[in-house]
């Protein structure tokens, strides 16, 4: 294939499928351009007239993976709502979930554009806790940053769970987010109302919802 055989959209989307399966099944560090070439069907000299590095390359996989993360995360959902889709968008796209986690611990993140996408990431995923939260009174002297890393975080331990329990028991996806939904509210509910009853009529420091 000469270099002129790729200036076209289709030879492009060809790339970035194979960048896509590459870097999915492998992350960042492991992933090969090599590879790329070989299952894209072009030459070397091809993808890198397009992608001088391989750090452009995983870029652009990024912006498709962050493109449809986004029409996913339609933030007039209900919270709940919003994390049900995004357990099953990544249920349903296994390696932009892959991507976009190693893109969350730092891969490739000394790139510029890189740091700037996980950035904007890290926004899109936090604007809806954000909105959840400012409904709700704190505890007296909680940290709402605080708040929201340790609730990100949480969620983020959940969703791991049960995608990998939907690849190890083939669950369908409707079962497996019905389950994850039921589990999830008792977790919110654990974390921003404590797992303490206080007894009727006690008192508890200051520290009421």
């Amino acid at each position: 294939m000469n270099l002129e055989d790729g200036k076209s959209p289709e030879s492009r989307e060809r790339i970035l499928d194979a960048a896509l399966e590459e870097f999915g099944e492998k992350g960042y560090d492991a992933a090969s351009t090599n590879q790329v070439c070989r299952q894209a069907d072009i030459s070397k000299g091809l993808l890198f007239h397009y992608y001088k590095t391989k750090q452009q390359l995983f870029a652009e996989v990024l912006e498709r993976c962050i493109h449809d993360l986004e029409l996913c995360d339609d933030l007039s959902h209900p919270f709940d709502e919003g994390c049900r889709c995004e357990l099953r968008f990544f249920m349903t796209h296994p390696f932009h979930r892959r991507i976009i986690s190693d893109l969350l611990v730092g891969g490739a993140a000394a790139d510029p554009k890189i740091a700037a996408l996980r950035e904007r990431v890290i926004l899109l995923r936090r604007e809806r806790l954000r909105r959840f939260l400012k409904e709700r009174p704190l505890r007296p002297g909680t940290d709402p940053e605080i708040a929201l890393e340790l609730i990100q975080a949480a969620t983020d331990h959940l969703q791991d769970k049960y995608l990998k329990d939907g690849v190890r028991k083939q669950q369908g996806t409707a079962a497996l987010t019905d389950a994850f939904q039921r589990e999830y509210s008792q977790l919110l509910s654990m974390l921003l109302n404590g797992i303490i009853a206080v007894p009727a009529g006690e008192g508890n420091g200051g520290t009421e919802c």
